[in-house]
């Protein structure tokens, strides 16, 4: 019985021609556009949605907020190392940080810093203890903190922060 086999030479050519068109014409130009944008909202802007309503009225839940990723410091694309920092967080200052409990990603306006004494103005409680009198707490009574963290349990080189408005 005579077998008519078909010529595999020209199909692999015709397969080679259409992958090399594909890499030269789509796949180089979508590469080249994933790592000039991933790097970009990696080391200097990045847009995220709002995750809660924890600075309502200033910003809104669901609210599309741009950060400057350039305002402390320059990283690295895709790394965390730091290349220059220019300033660190002041007081007032509306910040972008992952919860250490589940990592979900949490808008925050800095309350305090390092080396000072921030007020709540639920508990009218101070980092260091003292009363601030406050029509909401009546009779409360403000922890104090006997070691060299800062309130709430905050490393020296770390702020709190809260979704409040100022």
């Amino acid at each position: 019985m005579h077998r008519l086999e078909a010529p595999e030479a020209p199909m692999n050519e015709v397969w080679k021609k259409r992958l090399i068109w594909l890499w030269n014409e789509w796949i180089k130009s979508l590469l080249i556009v994933v790592l000039v944008v991933g790097g970009f909202r990696s080391a200097i802007a990045d847009w995220n949605d709002v995750p809660s309503g924890s600075m309502k009225p200033t910003i809104l839940e669901g609210d599309r907020i741009v950060v400057n990723k350039l305002a402390y410091d320059l990283k690295v694309p895709f790394t965390k190392w730091r290349i220059a920092r220019w300033t660190k967080p002041q007081r007032g200052d509306i910040v972008v940080l992952f919860s250490p409990a589940d990592g979900k990603r949490l808008v925050k306006r800095v309350v305090g810093l390092r080396a000072t004494a921030s007020l709540s103005a639920t508990t009218g409680c101070s980092s260091t203890g003292s009363r601030w009198p406050t029509p909401r707490s009546p009779g409360s009574r403000c922890a104090t903190s006997s070691a060299p963290s800062g309130p709430r349990g905050c490393s020296p080189k770390r702020c709190s922060a809260t979704g409040s408005i100022r």
